[in-house]
């Protein structure tokens, strides 16, 4: 690609797809090497998405900020309309079964966002505390979708309790800073095995059985990850079934 004859605006484009390619930081130096682009140039262009958050530095190189992962997230995630639409008959199956506020969680840059919210009568107060949108990395549900997300995660300090998540399949913590919220999480999962989002299951600290909680999520988040994949037809069908006869050499009765 002759990158003399690129515009500034596809500069950038560069630059954020390199970025994103990579999915952790990048220096000025590597960015330029596997970019293509002078490295003046790139650092140059890197100071402009800065300033608009779309590129964010840190310890001393450049990675997709809060603006350029929300942007990233919306073309790669499904609506979240159209999630909470086609995954409604299990969120009801699980708040049935569980009595629990029941959220749908979606990733949203560095933020998670809560989709779909189920309360019975008297768990409103519960749900009303239960924030609709909050620091991923501060949240259960949230540290779910980081563990399954199709990049990496700049939080160093959460390493090993997403290493843990992605061992056990769901994650229990609190979502209250008196530790008086218990919550559980499942990813749901594409066909690549990343998370499009994440159902939580939130109870007062001490309530419920949390082993038949654990259980019911994790079917509902199954059942879920395969209601969000892609029908594809079989080969069979699509291509035409190998073991039935050709209509011209079938003979008709005269």
């Amino acid at each position: 690609m002759d990158h003399n004859a690129l515009c500034a605006a596809e500069k950038l484009i560069v630059v954020l797809e390199t970025l994103a390619a990579e999915g952790g930081p990048l220096g000025v130096a590597e960015l330029s090497r596997r970019s293509g682009l002078p490295k003046s140039t790139a650092h140059r262009l890197l100071q402009t998405l800065q300033k608009y958050l779309l590129v964010e530095r840190w310890n001393g190189k450049y990675q997709l900020g809060v603006r350029g992962l929300e942007l990233g997230e919306s073309m790669r995630v499904p609506d979240p309309r159209r999630l909470r639409v086609l995954l409604q008959p299990w969120l009801q199956d699980l708040y049935h079964q569980t009595r629990a506020v029941v959220q749908l969680c979606v990733l949203r840059g560095a933020y998670v966002v809560s989709a779909e919210k189920l309360c019975g009568h008297d768990s409103v107060v519960l749900a009303l505390r239960l924030a609709d949108r909050a620091r991923a990395a501060r949240t259960v549900g949230g540290t779910v979708l980081l563990a399954y997300s199709a990049r990496s995660c700049p939080e160093l300090s959460l390493h090993q309790d997403l290493v843990r998540i992605r061992q056990h399949g769901v994650a229990v913590g609190w979502d209250a800073p008196d530790r008086s919220v218990c919550t559980v999480a499942a990813p749901v999962l594409d066909q690549k095995g990343h998370a499009v989002a994440a159902i939580a299951v939130s109870s007062p600290a001490g309530a419920g059985d949390p082993g038949l909680v654990i259980s019911s999520l994790r079917s509902t988040a199954r059942a879920a990850s395969i209601a969000v994949r892609p029908v594809r037809p079989p080969r069979s069908v699509a291509r035409g079934h190998p073991e039935a006869p050709d209509e011209r050499s079938v003979r008709q009765p005269r």
